[in-house]
């Protein structure tokens, strides 16, 4: 078929009207579907795309899962004719020709920034990556509604011939050109993995997204030069000019579009749904955070009746709780945020602070001391501030203090030449810490005294709390308590160091809380917390500042990470590190193993996945600090947030959702236990003996077990369920269901109830097989392996088998029919460990598993705005 058409020419149904012009994989037409009397676009593959049926087959696969995409922010494509792609013709103005009239009003680029984001969420949750976006490629219809054309066709071209101006369209090559470094993709929308000529994933999506944000704002060219080489130079090594950005840009859409344009995709943000998100903040009135260094009013959104609410009268509230002394609570309850800042060369971070405002950060890093505020993109070095020791900000945010060569100093925090505040006896260790109160006193300690106090005007340093010689040598990292409420400070006990947390009062010391692993840098957090690092993780508890007590069950709040400090908003600041050999990640993969997206926590593994009935929740068991503990995860899969289920002493583990999703029952300390999914209420006890991995029948009415026994070590037993299921006790007495030699295991019932696949090795190796359900007559064998798990047909059984993911078709009706199990996937090659658990989705073209990630080899600053709404609910009880 030529590539050039003429009005009248006909392909199958549709009759060619006119012609659209170039698009970036070929010519573009107006066509009319005579079948279903609608416009439609035709695009026309270049001629050299037909030579190869391989290529054909290939790009026909493609452009139907392309085709599966439904969204009102995506351009559908609704079929393929004689080598030509049929799309919906979308009408209104390319993004390209509105930037070209200048910089698009905040009021106008926000819903469109929001509606691009809709549809890249929307993509990546299908496994599709745009890998070409571009505002050439994002179409504006005049009633503001906004179309992301030609997702996904970079893929499905790989193998095209680059035609047109490179600088604006795509290229592409061969997989062998590929491997040599040709670039793919658009040269001013690349993202620098990409410019590199390296496998790109939805991040490369983000990067985009972040280029075309700053050209609606600016108007211009993010990343500009005469020839490709100067482009791909400049979005490799260059940063875009911020200056560009209009003054009333909200702090948080610049925090956004640094979080977007961050060179390393480790550290860029890895989700289309997080900006949305931000930008539907935004869009809603929800402030900007504190963290803004000059709040200003965004303009209103007169056409959509909603305003853009400026943060000035929360600066006001902050302002005066802050002249009163402390403030007790956050002035507003920000959203829930991360993002990580840090040195850009690598570098590891060995300390950091936040500023009591909430604005910028100080951290050391390579021996250099450097302070990044939070609305700019790089860290600016201080000039004569080394060999320090234990940051602090003054109460204002104006002044940074440190320890450095036996003295406590200070210094501007916008720059300038530090000033010595007082010298002291002992040389300053790792272990020193110092806070400025608001009556202007330093109290602080070396890491080999006693608690010390100073005007921090300067003068001769007291001793204000003496260790205790005969059980402790010094005392370590002193915090103040806001409202006079004294001093938390870690003592050193002789031989034993760091293994509680104390209070001083001013007349009176206390212990708040101990534990048989290491305790340090405890900090005090408006919501009513207490911080601290245990064994490099940073951990949380309740406390109540009027009482100075410590309540509740401490809970983890980052896996990795030392040193938090926390704003008078709130926000903290954690140095996490990211230089674990080996990190896993809850995650979805496809058929093939493929990534599709993340939905876990870096750093968390859950065993024992087990996905909700409506599809929206996983719930698994992460490991704890020792062998003989571990506790319950839920993940919302929608929101991408975590929050820990179970509190309870001991391993809590092999969790399952009952048919309605209200309740999870798991193996506890005490046998089996059900709580409320949402987490709330008490445990209950179904069974009061040792059990594992329970599961409850689809239609609720037994709960299934193993337990172990004296002669056959290991049966599956199954009791009765009362009426309302895992919220009143099993009736009746439990009988065992498949009862062998050596161990029976993993028993899992078909979503129609008729058959239980479960695993057992009474032949010396593990094997799944079925047997009748609820009566347990017959057996037959599926095949080697462990852990079965249903689609939720019933016509599909999954099992593992060492590395290996195998399918098996099961036929119930007329008879029961079992396949030879076909594998799916290697889970070694690719970083999944299977045995930890995995779940398949109801269709089962994707499944949960934990995923290995490769962690930087360095250390940055994780800022964490409303951290404890991750762990409200949990941390209630």
């Amino acid at each position: 078929m030529p590539s050039t058409l003429s009005p009248g020419t006909r392909l199958g149904p549709y009759e060619i009207l006119s012609d659209l012009g170039a698009g970036g994989m070929g010519e573009v037409y107006r066509a009319r579907d005579t079948k279903l009397n609608r416009d439609v676009a035709i695009k026309v593959l270049p001629e050299v795309f037909t030579h190869s049926p391989d290529r054909v087959a290939r790009f026909t696969r493609e452009a139907q899962t392309l085709a599966s995409l439904n969204h009102p922010n995506i351009a559908q494509i609704y079929g393929i004719e004689n080598n030509a792609l049929v799309m919906e013709l979308v009408a209104g103005e390319d993004l390209s020709a509105i930037i070209a009239r200048g910089p698009i009003p905040l009021t106008e680029a926000l819903p469109i920034a929001r509606q691009i984001a809709d549809a890249l969420e929307a993509a990546h949750d299908q496994g599709i990556i745009h890998r070409d976006l571009k505002p050439a490629n994002i179409k504006v219809r005049a009633d503001g509604t906004v179309k992301v054309l030609d997702f996904g066709l970079a893929k499905v071209m790989d193998q095209m011939t680059p035609d047109g101006d490179a600088m604006q369209s795509p290229t592409f090559t061969s997989p062998a050109l590929s491997r040599m470094g040709v670039i793919l993709g658009t040269a001013a929308y690349m993202a620098p993995e990409q410019a590199r000529g390296k496998a790109v994933d939805r991040r490369a999506d983000i990067w985009a997204f972040g280029v075309v944000m700053f050209e609606m704002l600016t108007g211009g060219q993010t990343f500009g030069g005469e020839t490709i080489t100067d482009v791909l130079a400049a979005v490799v090594k260059e940063s875009p000019d911020w200056t560009l950005l209009p003054a009333a840009t909200p702090p948080a859409l610049r925090r956004l579009l640094v979080r977007c344009l961050e060179k390393d995709p480790k550290r860029r943000m890895r989700d289309a749904g997080d900006a949305r998100m931000e930008i539907e903040d935004l869009l809603s009135g929800v402030p900007a955070a504190a963290t803004s260094a000059t709040p200003a009013p965004a303009p209103a959104r007169a056409s959509h009746g909603r305003l853009l609410i400026t943060a000035v009268v929360i600066i006001a509230v902050a302002a005066a709780a802050a002249a009163a002394g402390w403030m007790l609570k956050p002035a507003r309850e920000l959203p829930l945020r991360k993002f990580a800042i840090g040195p850009k060369d690598g570098a590891r971070v060995v300390d950091a602070a936040i500023s009591p405002d909430g604005r910028a950060v100080v951290f050391l890093a390579n021996e250099k001391t450097w302070v990044q505020r939070l609305d700019s993109v790089t860290p600016t070095e201080m000039i004569g501030v080394t060999d320090v020791h234990a940051l602090f900000w003054s109460p204002d945010s104006t002044l940074i203090g440190f320890q450095s060569k036996g003295q406590l100093w200070k210094v501007p925090a916008a720059g300038g030449t530090p000033s010595p505040i007082c010298r002291v006896e002992r040389e300053f260790s790792g272990s020193g810490g110092a806070d400025w109160l608001p009556d202007d006193r330093i109290v602080f300690t070396t890491g080999g005294s006693g608690l010390m106090e100073v005007s921090a005007r300067g003068g001769q340093p007291r001793v204000l709390l003496a260790p205790d010689l005969k059980a402790e040598s010094d005392l370590h990292q002193v915090f103040a308590l806001p409202q006079g409420k004294g001093f938390l400070f870690v003592p050193h006990l002789i031989n034993k160091p760091g293994l509680r947390i104390d209070l001083f009062n001013g007349s009176a010391r206390t212990t708040l809380f101990s534990s048989d692993r290491g305790l340090s840098y405890p900090v005090y957090a408006p919501s009513g917390h207490l911080l601290f690092t245990q064994e490099s993780a940073v951990w949380a508890v309740k406390y109540s500042l009027a009482e100075g007590k410590v309540s509740g069950t401490p809970f983890l709040v980052s896996p990795t990470g030392t040193r938090p400090t926390v704003a008078d908003d709130g926000t903290i600041a954690i140095v996490t590190d990211e230089a674990s050999a080996e990190t896993m990640q809850v995650s979805w993969v496809d058929r093939s193993g493929a990534l599709v997206s993340p939905v876990g926590r870096v750093g968390r593994l859950l065993n024992g996945l087990a996905l909700s009935p409506d599809g929206s929740r996983v719930v698994g068991h992460s490991p704890g600090s020792t062998s003989a503990s571990a506790d319950l995860w839920v993940i919302d899969l929608d929101r991408h947030r975590e929050r820990r289920l179970t509190y309870e002493d001991g391993r809590n583990t092999g969790p399952h959702w009952s048919p309605d999703g209200k309740y999870i029952v798991y193996a506890c300390q005490a046998g089996v236990c059900s709580r409320p999914a949402d987490g709330t209420g008490q445990p209950l006890v179904l069974v009061p003996a040792p059990a594992h991995s329970p599961v409850i029948s689809p239609d609720g009415s037994a709960l299934l077990y193993t337990q172990e026994q004296a002669v056959t070590a290991m049966d599956i037993f199954a009791v009765a369920l009362g009426p309302k299921a895992v919220a009143a006790l099993p009736v009746g007495q439990p009988r065992p269901l498949v009862a062998a030699e050596r161990t029976q295991r993993a028993i899992e019932v078909s979503p129609d109830g008729k058959y239980g696949a479960y695993s057992s090795n009474e032949t010396g190796v593990y094997v799944v097989y079925l047997t009748e359900f609820p009566s347990g007559r017959g057996k037959w064998q599926v095949g080697t392996g462990g852990l079965p798990r249903w689609n939720g047909k019933g016509d599909r059984l999954y099992i593992d088998v060492g590395d290996r993911l195998m399918e098996v078709e099961i036929t119930t009706s007329p008879a029961l029919s079992i396949s030879e199990p076909r594998a799916l996937f290697s889970a070694q090659t690719l970083g999944i460990r299977i045995p930890a658990g995995y779940q398949p989705s109801a269709d089962g073209s994707r499944f949960l598993v934990n995923r290995s990630v490769t962690a930087a080899s360095s250390t940055a600053v994780t800022i964490v705005q409303n951290w404890f709404a991750e762990f409200a609910v949990g941390a209630k009880r």
